[in-house]
């Protein structure tokens, strides 16, 4: 979608409570950019993560975790952790 059409708005209203929503962003810099924008509607992470004891608590807290692109696909473990968990949202 092209700047400026709203897909910052539509990720955090398609939020569900108590889900986390993994978002994937085009380029590195654009992730701490978005991450301060959802910081404003929920509990956010990016990498890195906290270490493998904080890791649960991630997991149970976050709303949204924001990535970018060339993290899909090393992000299986999280995505799946979440979704045994029945944390995974949109």
């Amino acid at each position: 979608m092209p700047t400026g059409s709203g897909k910052t708005t539509l990720i955090w209203t398609c939020q569900r409570l108590g889900t986390c929503s993994i978002v994937f962003s085009p380029f590195k810099y654009l992730v701490e950019q978005l991450k301060g924008i959802l910081q404003k509607h929920g509990n956010v992470f990016s990498q890195p993560f906290p270490e493998d004891s904080g890791m649960f608590g991630m997991l149970a807290t976050a709303d949204y975790i924001v990535l970018p692109y060339e993290d899909g696909p090393t992000s299986t473990d999280l995505i799946k952790s979440l979704h045994d968990i029945g944390r995974l949202g949109t």
